[in-house]
């Protein structure tokens, strides 16, 4: 049952999550359009980009998992947020650590695109934290139950 799990969550939470990661991703281009604009963007966020995705593909393992012992421990709600928290505070806050941690690294050159960036670096990185936080939110109700619906139907 416990593989079950993991390949549903997979193949839910996988799809969802690179395409919410995407969105979240490009669409400063939608507000301030294409070109130079987009440079400090991807400068901050490039990188940590790829530590989104590592992330998530750990994170919805791990969390997969523990659907199994969720579903017969909590009630069915509990066990949606105990989902979600899981899988977001792991991408989060991997995302925001490497984001401070690039921007930490290539301060000296980041100058060049964004002023004030020391001041900023701290709001660069609560960004992600407070995405992290609408994320458990909004997928304890969407994604999450989702998926459990999908592995408590195949379970009986």
């Amino acid at each position: 049952m416990q593989s079950k799990s993991v390949l549903f969550s997979y193949a839910i939470g996988l799809p969802v999550g690179v395409s919410f990661g995407l969105i979240a991703f490009f669409s400063p281009k939608l507000y301030t359009g294409f070109g130079f604009s987009m440079i400090p963007m991807h400068f901050i966020y490039g990188t940590p980009s790829i530590v989104f995705l590592v992330a998530l593909t750990i994170a919805l393992f791990l969390a997969g998992k523990k659907i199994p012992k969720h579903l017969s421990k909590y009630k069915f709600s509990t066990a949606c947020f105990l989902y979600s928290f899981k899988i977001n505070t792991i991408v989060w806050s991997s995302f925001a650590i490497a984001t401070y941690i690039n921007l930490f690294n290539k301060l000296k050159f980041a100058k060049y695109f964004i002023n004030d960036l020391e001041e900023k670096k701290l709001l660069f990185t609560l960004i992600p934290i407070a995405i992290g936080v609408v994320s458990i939110i909004i997928g304890s109700f969407t994604i999450a139950p989702l998926v459990l619906r999908r592995i408590k139907v195949n379970e009986v």
